[in-house]
């Protein structure tokens, strides 16, 4: 599963004009405007992903990648891809492998609202978390919880992540030609 949220430079108006008159030092300065916003995205989504989650911010960060914007392409893309996150990074307890397995299997907490979750036959093994599929002893599974697409993934989480990034990307476009006319004595 892929998120992608995209920043161009269609449909503002208003800086249009001042970069009219700015000629080629416009492209650069709307592409510095493009990558500098692009990295917030990433900082959103982790701000949003960890009011639901209990997941650590540089593992949301961590899987986003960025197509980065040029002079001769003004357009840019953060890309959120990656595998689900293994279950030992959501709070387990007991923390560590303990010298007698908890009767009941091991807890862990994904989730703010439904708060720590109890796993039932599970158990540490080898840095991770397993639960034994089937009767067989060699049959066993990692436990996983939700990859960070599927975290911030949601519709109205993408509709937010993208307007907050126009709204930055306005206020920098803003301080980039600011820069350039200050520089020209303007």
């Amino acid at each position: 599963m892929n998120i992608k949220i995209s920043l161009g430079t269609t449909g503002f108006k208003q800086a249009e004009n001042a970069l009219a008159m700015l000629g080629d030092q416009a492209k650069p300065a709307i592409a510095r405007a493009i990558n500098r916003e692009l990295r917030g995205v990433a900082t959103d989504a982790s701000r949003e992903a960890r009011k639901i989650y209990k997941v650590r911010a540089s593992d949301v960060r961590r899987a986003f990648h960025y197509q980065r914007a040029s002079a001769s392409r003004l357009f840019g893309r953060a890309i959120s891809s990656g595998s689900p996150i293994p279950m030992t990074r959501f709070s387990p307890y007991p923390g560590a492998r303990p010298k007698k397995a908890p009767p009941v299997g091991l807890s862990f907490f994904v989730t703010l609202a439904r708060g720590r979750s109890k796993v039932p036959g599970s158990f540490w093994g080898k840095g991770t978390a397993f639960r034994r599929i089937g009767s067989r002893r060699d049959h066993l599974s990692k436990l996983y919880g939700p990859s960070v697409p599927q975290m911030v993934g949601r519709p109205d989480m993408i509709l937010k992540f993208q307007r907050a990034a126009d709204e930055r990307f306005r206020r920098t476009l803003e301080h980039e030609v600011g820069r350039i006319f200050q520089g020209m004595g303007v």
